[in-house]
């Protein structure tokens, strides 16, 4: 038995979240993995839910295969052995089949030898050797039928079967899964197959031992561009209603056809053509259930193998291929669909997905609905939801929510989209917000102030659980088990970060974007126009870059980057002028702080909303600040060092800003100066990065604790930076780029506080750049 294919495992029904590392860490528990893949689609670049592992012996694949069914990441996966790689894009290759075709056999092979040679990998119920109806006599195959799946897949990886005494090469000893089609349609699929197995040039022969007598040996010359050159003819003689024997119709279109192309390429055409039904005589034949253009697209498919999937014809097109059972385009379909989810969609896509039985698809849609609640609860077909469908969405476990806080929003915000109808069903709704785990302040301050929660007892009864669950000391907290207190535990997006414009030496529209998991940086969309010393951040799961200046003028424009569809469009433009200000969000507000306007720094502040598309003055500062880095820690804004325009100093001073009462105060000064510090928040805690006193441009660093309001050196980065970006990722504070006073950097750092140690990145960004602004976002799917 040839061994190392039987040591490769297929691995279907994978979550479209699961990574190669989460795949390897669960199925390294049954042996040494040799290798791991999660096969991705090369366009979309997401995964196509299915992968393989490979083992480094029989043994421990045997393990895994025994220890079925097997959940990855909340999926119950389907294993199977692997095929090789040249029948691997065959269709039905991956499917689970127990009934196995044989062909090439001699005329001494008897049904016993069957029996006896593939036993080796399996119990065979039965084997059968078919023979001519008329002359009895044998017509060289026949089937072979196994108790499990799992022995068919081993008996069909392998290479080579002695039966016999003849050692024949599976070329001529086919193991093909069989479909339910008719006997004519079987053994034309056989010669499809043999073409596509046995040769790569048109050309070729194959030379095949048919015995241990050398003497006795014969060629088959197989051209695969055989199926190819005959489906084109075929389809002019279509195009000239040539030897054409059947007419669909279908709404008022009229499509000339051949009978056995449509039954050879579609399961429903052949049922209808070789069946009882009338249609299996009629000339004409009326198709209701597909409109005309559609059903003219799917049959130019069966001639040609070419179809284009759009926006604007995929719910039709979907329905049509599952009714006529052409199962690659119904697959295509689904691809296509999954390529477009976006927060703005995905709920109405899974929608779709549940009603056409796509069972992957419904759920890739569910699962990007869980991982983008928070963007998803903004838009209209979550309002639309029924309750139901509300329920089950935000009592899911896999909720991806920075706090629970998003869930009470989007219930009040569902109540309130018809509130009549609807707000009998506060109770219901609420049951499933885990009031527990929201901070108190937001129990006392926004929860118990809400009228829908004050006007409902039962509502009321959640929020008293919720009060009483702070009383607790933590180890009691940690006794009690119900559905709220339990924190959800969503599966962990793969992050990018973007870093967006900068002086690469003058004002550019270049966006790169890097992949952590991956070490590569790749170019995206630019921006409309150039743009540096903007401020950037992520809000309601797009990147916003905001004011700065273009290379002649400050601006007040902002863009907006949508990370789906890859690319910018233009929002609102902020009141004042702005270049080297501070940005950062808090409370769904995006706020700009400070700046330059083109003739002095500015103490002023604004904020947007996204909700409204509006810009509001806040209050200002308390001195002038431009260069300034922001950040936000326990609800609060923080406003550090920058350049004071009125002075002409750069600045060492912190001020706070405080959301409930609207003012700035100060807080403990820096140990020194810093304009251009690079200013990020890490474990609740701020950090100062780099940044310049005059000429002087800085390497150390400090970081800022709230609760003592104390600032402290912590190690140095590896180059001295001014004005580069800053963003965390996974407990770590990535600075990006800046200039050393000579020249832009493309290098990047990182820290981490547990070693206290900053390490640069293996990959430079393509250009050095300075006045970038950073933001991370959640890798497309």
């Amino acid at each position: 038995m040839e061994n190392s294919q039987l040591c490769k495992l297929f691995i279907g029904g994978l979550n479209v979240q699961t990574s190669e590392s989460g795949l390897r860490g669960h199925f390294e528990a049954f042996g040494t993995l040799t290798d791991c893949v999660v096969v991705v689609n090369p366009q979309t670049k997401r995964s196509r839910c299915f992968g393989f592992v490979t083992y480094s012996n029989v043994e421990e694949a045997d393990a895994a295969m025994a220890a079925s069914p097997h959940a990855v990441d909340g999926n119950t996966v389907e294993l199977k052995r692997a095929v090789s790689r040249e029948d691997s894009a065959r269709p039905g290759a991956h499917a689970k089949v127990k009934k196995l075709f044989v062909g090439g056999l001699k005329g001494d092979v008897a049904e016993g030898d069957l029996i006896e040679h593939f036993s080796q990998f399996g119990t065979v119920e039965k084997a059968e050797i078919i023979a001519d109806k008329q002359s009895g006599k044998k017509r060289g195959f026949g089937f072979v039928y196994f108790q499990n799946h799992d022995a068919a897949d081993k008996a069909a990886v392998v290479k080579f079967h002695p039966i016999q005494g003849h050692r024949v090469e599976r070329n001529l000893f086919y193991l093909f899964h069989m479909y339910k089609l008719s006997d004519l349609l079987g053994i034309t699929k056989l010669v499809e197959d043999l073409a596509v197995t046995t040769s790569i040039t048109p050309s070729s022969q194959l030379l095949i031992q048919a015995g241990e007598d050398e003497k006795n040996q014969r060629t088959v010359t197989v051209n695969p561009a055989h199926m190819g050159k005959a489906f084109k003819v075929m389809n002019e003689l279509r195009s000239k209603q040539l030897l054409c024997d059947v007419m669909i119709v279908a709404e008022d279109v009229e499509i000339e056809a051949h009978r056995v192309v449509l039954a050879a390429c579609s399961p429903y055409f052949c049922a209808m053509f070789t069946g009882d039904m009338s249609e299996s005589k009629a000339k004409k034949i009326e198709i209701k259930d597909v409109d005309g253009q559609t059903l003219s697209k799917l049959i130019d498919y069966i001639y040609t193998a070419e179809i284009e999937v759009t926006e604007e014809n995929v719910q039709v097109l979907l329905p049509a291929a599952s009714l006529l059972q052409l199962m690659d385009v119904r697959q295509n379909c689904c691809d296509f669909l999954q390529s477009q989810l976006h927060p703005t969609n995905c709920l109405g896509i899974r929608a779709f997905a549940d009603v056409h039985t796509c069972t992957d698809l419904l759920q890739q849609a569910n699962a990007y609905a869980e991982q983008h609640f928070p963007e998803v609860m903004l838009g209209e077909e979550f309002l639309s939801l029924s309750l139901d469908q509300v329920c089950s969405l935000i009592s899911s476990d896999k909720l991806t929510v920075s706090s629970e806080e998003k869930v009470f929003e989007a219930v009040i915000s569902w109540i309130n989209y018809e509130k009549e109808t609807r707000l009998e069903h506060m109770a219901k709704l609420m049951e499933h917000v885990r009031l527990p785990l929201l901070p108190r302040d937001y129990l006392v301050q926004t929860v118990e102030e809400e009228a829908l929660i004050k006007n409902n007892n039962t509502c009321k009864d959640f929020l008293i659980e919720a009060m009483k669950y702070h009383l607790l000391p933590l180890d009691q907290r940690l006794l009690i088990k119900n559905p709220r207190t339990k924190p959800r535990t969503p599966v962990s997006l793969p992050k990018v970060m973007i870093v967006v414009g900068g002086q690469a030496p003058k004002a550019i529209r270049s966006v790169e974007c890097y992949d952590f998991e991956e070490d590569r940086w790749d170019q995206i969309a630019e921006l409309p126009s150039r743009r540096c010393r903007a401020g950037v951040v992520f809000m309601a799961g797009h990147v916003y870059a905001v004011g700065g200046f273009n290379g002649s003028l400050r601006v007040r424009t902002v863009d907006v980057y949508d990370g789906v569809k890859d690319q910018w469009t233009s929002i609102a433009s902020m009141q004042e002028r702005r270049s080297t200000l501070g940005a950062a969000v808090l409370n769904d507000l995006l706020y700009a702080v400070g700046g330059f306007d083109g003739s002095t720094g500015l103490a002023s502040v604004e904020a947007y909303s996204y909700k409204t598309n509006e810009w509001f003055f806040v209050a200002p500062m308390n001195t002038r600040r431009s260069s300034v880095g922001v950040g936000v820690v326990e609800g609060k804004l923080y406003a550090v060092g920058g350049y004071d325009g009125a002075s002409r100093q750069c600045l060492s001073t912190v001020e706070q800003y405080n959301p409930a009462t609207n003012d700035w105060t100060y807080v403990a000064d820096m140990s020194t100066r810093r304009s251009g510090a690079g200013v990020g928040v890490l474990s609740g805690q701020l950090y100062a990065t780099g940044g310049h006193d005059g000429p002087l441009v800085r390497k150390s660093v400090e970081v800022y604790d709230p609760g003592t309001n104390t600032w402290k050196q912590v190690a140095d980065m590896n180059m001295c930076r001014r004005n580069a970006g800053v963003c965390a990722v996974n407990g770590l504070l990535y600075v990006v780029g800046g200039d050393d006073g000579s020249c832009n950097l493309a290098s990047v750092e990182y820290y981490n506080p547990v070693t206290d140690k900053w390490t640069l990145l293996p990959t430079n960004m393509s250009t050095g750049r300075s006045y970038a602004g950073v933001a991370v976002i959640h890798k497309s799917l």
